[in-house]
């Protein structure tokens, strides 16, 4: 029992956090996790921020498919090579922040695995906002 009480509070700070990064999460594309209910537990926060994590990565695809149609229309090869550039830069940076953000879990623990998703996901939309008025002369 003590074990316990002593693993609750120490996660408690990370799953104050990731409740309070799921709501945003969950906030901006709500039907993807309407059907998850409280009861469902962390099952049913794992299948939301699965959803989310997947929705943010086909969007990003997507965007990144539009602004590289774009920047190939105007045909303008330094801005294409620049944008490939910034694009490496933000991976890297979400690799990185992403370490970051989970270097306090144990790998092979769930909550390694829900801070990844989570910062994937929180990442991708982020970075989705940028992109949305991109290229800026379009």
């Amino acid at each position: 029992m003590r074990r316990v009480i002593i693993f609750v509070l120490a996660c408690f700070p990370i799953l104050s956090y990731s409740a309070q990064t799921l709501n945003e999460l969950r906030d901006r594309n709500p039907q993807l996790c309407q059907d998850i209910k409280k009861e469902d537990g962390n099952s049913g926060i794992w299948e939301c921020l699965t959803r989310l994590q997947a929705d943010s990565e086909a969007q990003l695809k997507t965007r990144l498919k539009e602004v590289r149609a774009e920047l190939k229309e105007i045909g303008y090869e330094p801005y294409q090579k620049a944008f490939e550039k910034d694009q490496l830069a933000w991976e890297a940076y979400k690799k990185t922040r992403c370490e970051y953000l989970t270097a306090g879990t144990l790998k092979d623990s769930v909550a390694f695995d829900l801070h990844g998703a989570m910062c994937n996901a929180s990442e991708n939309y982020r970075r989705i906002d940028t992109l949305k008025n991109e290229p800026p002369f379009s």
